[in-house]
């Protein structure tokens, strides 16, 4: 872990800070300035922050005249842990979304203990990523799904694959991916939200945040129209929603014609 004259930040848990003043300041590099901040505080202009979450703390030691240099590798401990862009929990603990995974971000996807790994895309894996699968044992499943691009191009059939996939919890814990994790990862998640319920206004207000300033409306438009009934079945049988799942998956009413006198 090097420092160099720009400054570097490192990001602690709070129960860290106190070896940092104690050892790094006071034994280690005497003319280096520590400064302790949250995300609601002003970063030095000498000084950077890479990010501090509402638990813990950000170190920032910027070097004073004259100028030292810490030099050596860090503790396992306090290696970073990169998500891939665009990771959210869509179920706490059970189901994840994020972009598509490379290689920096695989140490990260092994403290969620991955069962299921769901791709959307043929983008193909790296090599990394496949021995990081084959080595946690872990199933990656790939159906594709195109890109509601000038019309919608996902269908019924598409998407009742991709949730019989999501309901199933023997697959939990379960990450969904595409390659931005955006429209398709979008479509996916908004059906599964549809399909427990939730209201259109929430569904959309998530899809808007992950999609950003790349929204499409066709994307919600397919969201709009896909029929829950062809997996409702499963969401019931798993306990995402109410009932026994013994009901069958029908997809309307059956009409019977009366027969008129000739």
């Amino acid at each position: 872990m090097a420092l160099n004259t720009t400054g570097t930040a490192w990001q602690f848990s709070r129960s860290f800070i106190k070896y940092v003043q104690d050892q790094l300041l006071q034994r280690t590099a005497p003319n280096l300035s520590i400064t302790i901040v949250t995300m609601a505080e002003t970063v030095p202009n000498d000084g950077e922050v890479v990010g501090a979450g509402n638990e813990e703390a950000a170190v920032i030691a910027a070097p004073t005249s004259p100028r030292k240099y810490i030099a050596g590798p860090g503790p396992d401990r306090l290696q970073s842990l990169v998500p891939p862009p665009n990771f959210g929990a869509v179920v706490a603990g059970k189901i994840y979304r994020s972009s598509f995974p490379h290689p920096e971000n695989l140490d990260f996807l092994g403290t969620l203990k991955l069962k299921t790994i769901l791709t959307l895309v043929n983008t193909p894996y790296p090599e990394a990523n496949v021995e990081f699968v084959k080595q946690r044992d872990i199933q990656h499943v790939t159906i594709l799904l195109p890109a509601n691009k000038e019309v919608i191009r996902v269908s019924q059939c598409d998407m009742t694959r991709v949730l019989n996939v999501v309901l199933d919890t023997s697959n939990h814990p379960l990450l969904i991916h595409c390659n931005k994790g955006k429209h398709r990862t979008g479509c996916v998640v908004g059906a599964f939200r549809k399909t427990l319920g939730e209201s259109f206004e929430n569904i959309f207000a998530e899809y808007h945040v992950y999609a950003g300033a790349k929204a499409r409306k066709l994307d919600e438009a397919f969201i709009e129209q896909f029929d829950t009934r062809t997996v409702l079945w499963l969401a019931r049988a798993n306990g995402f929603v109410e009932g026994n799942g013994s009901e069958s998956p029908m997809l309307g009413p059956v009409v019977k014609r009366q027969r008129t006198a000739a």
